[in-house]
């Protein structure tokens, strides 16, 4: 199937320190957190978590006839809730990075093992923009989407949505 969609990319940021600090119950506990925090805000804004990647979570919000910018504010809107609660519940910092376009979702593998994904340029791009903060220092990545919706103050600082 094809359709076109804000796709949300987290990845938790210090994880490789954290494994070798942590017991493996207490890294186990504290990812699963992360991920719970993640998914419970995705969901609230109408998204679909479609994998953990390690320690990244691949989010899409298809848009529908609300449009690119409706899509993408529930993207930002969902990473900004994570955001808060994760720090209300001091876990790890994360990064999260968004793009909207066009992609092709369903099974792929082989006949003996399948998984749910989706694939396309735009996932491509997500992946390769959620370096910019990391490497930045900071939290966002929003490349151009629509000015009035989303609007990336400082690279990895602030996102608002309107």
């Amino acid at each position: 199937m094809e359709t076109e969609a804000a796709i949300l990319l987290t990845d938790m940021r210090g994880f490789t320190p954290l494994s070798l600090t942590s017991s493996p119950p207490q890294l186990l506990t504290t990812l699963g957190r992360y991920f719970e925090v993640v998914v419970d805000a995705v969901r609230a804004e109408g998204g679909d978590v479609l994998k953990f990647v390690g320690d990244g979570v691949l989010s899409i919000f298809e848009v529908t006839e609300s449009g690119r910018a409706a899509a993408c504010a529930a993207a930002v809107r969902a990473a900004s809730q994570a955001v808060a609660r994760a720090r209300a519940e001091s876990l790890p910092p994360f990064v999260a990075a968004l793009h909207v376009g066009p992609v092709m979702y369903g099974n792929v593998g082989s006949p003996t093992r399948l998984d749910f994904t989706v694939v396309g340029l735009a996932v491509n791009v997500v992946s390769r923009l959620e370096e910019i903060p990391r490497r930045a220092g900071g939290h966002w990545f929003v490349p151009e989407v629509s000015p009035s919706i989303c609007q990336l103050r400082r690279c990895g600082t602030s996102v608002s949505s309107s």
